[in-house]
């Protein structure tokens, strides 16, 4: 029983993992000429309710493929294919359907966590042999983050030393962590999607952080770039929630907002510093007067405001537009290591 379990558990990763992009690598093929590639698999987010998918994959030659599915101990679990022969290759790409109404006991919950395809080609005679691998996730689709771009319609934010809006930075990573995470298998609710026209108060913020708290989502981050008087004021700053000032906190809040508002925002700091440039300034609690935010403050779930870069500093613009899709990376991993979910390189 354990391994019908186990097997259904990684079929229903196969479905899940599409949500991700694979990430394929070949192993040591002893200098042969033969290749394998994984490329992807499909359909590219399905439910869990889905019956079947595809499995894509290419070689460069006449031969024999095997597939397999491995546990994250690298034992083999399911052979999806063995010895499967490959008459003409050419680097034609291949399509294998895996119909899970054959493996029984359908609509099992998976088990979370990363797994992999592997696949093993060898020539006619089997004298040479090349080897590739595919890592997946397998997420219980419960987790859920909030992104929140910073300001919208008439309320642009600060201004740019080229006259661009904050607004619009806020809005264009905010989209692409979105994009990567949707990819990982995290649902994503955003504040605004584009340029929200009707925002233009303190109120309408408020009502932002209402429908987050209504969502409930396990995660709230909120987008901003800083500005300053003075031109040579730059770097990465991330504001989150502090709890010792007494009017931050409210009955609502979860019991672990303060210690993993904290997680989150040193998690996002510290892949944030493995790739920028931008001086990397600091985790500060509350605000320069101690009081929390509007978005940590009002948010139920623990949170952070992320402040990336100056918009009154040269440099540090030309660097977010020229990084904010590697910005983005290093944010959607810090936001899935705090949800303790193994990110998987694209």
């Amino acid at each position: 029983m354990k391994k019908i379990v186990k097997v259904i558990s990684v079929m229903l990763l196969l479905l899940i993992v599409s949500q991700s992009a694979v990430f394929s690598y070949a192993e040591d093929s002893q200098k042969s000429e033969l290749k394998a590639q994984i490329i992807k698999t499909v359909p590219f987010a399905p439910n869990i309710n889905a019956k079947a998918m595809k499995f894509k994959f290419k070689v460069n030659k006449k031969g024999y493929v095997k597939v397999l599915v491995l546990d994250d101990y690298g034992e083999t679990i399911k052979t999806l294919v063995k010895d499967k022969k490959i008459q003409n290759a050419d680097d034609k790409e291949f399509s294998l359907k895996w119909d899970f109404s054959q493996d029984g006991e359908e609509n099992k919950k998976a088990a979370a966590g990363t797994y992999k395809v592997k696949i093993v080609f060898e020539n006619n005679d089997k004298t040479e042999k090349a080897t590739a691998k595919s890592f997946f996730n397998i997420v219980d689709g419960s987790k859920s983050v909030w992104l929140d771009a910073g300001h919208g319609g008439i309320d642009a934010g600060a201004i740019r030393t080229d006259g661009k809006y904050e607004r619009d930075d806020n809005l264009k990573i905010a989209k692409q962590v979105r994009k990567i995470l949707k990819k990982q298998g995290i649902e994503v609710y955003m504040s605004r999607t584009d340029k929200d026209k009707n925002y233009a108060s303190i109120a309408d913020l408020k009502e932002r952080i209402k429908k987050a708290n209504k969502a409930k989502v396990d995660l709230f981050v909120s987008f901003h770039r800083n500005a300053a008087a003075v031109s040579s004021a730059n770097g990465f700053n991330i504001y989150t929630h502090n709890p010792k000032y007494k009017s931050n906190v409210r009955k609502k809040q979860a019991k672990n907002k303060a210690s993993q508002s904290m997680k989150l925002s040193k998690n996002i700091f510290k892949e944030m510093s493995k790739v920028t440039e931008m001086k990397m300034g600091d985790v500060i609690k509350g605000s320069n007067n101690r009081e929390d935010f509007f978005v940590n403050k009002l948010s139920n779930m623990p949170s952070c405001m992320l402040e990336t870069g100056y918009v009154t500093n040269v440099s540090d613009n030309k660097q977010f537009d020229k990084n904010y899709k590697s910005y983005a990376e290093a944010i959607s991993k810090g936001i899935m290591k705090t949800l303790d979910i193994t990110y998987i390189e694209n």
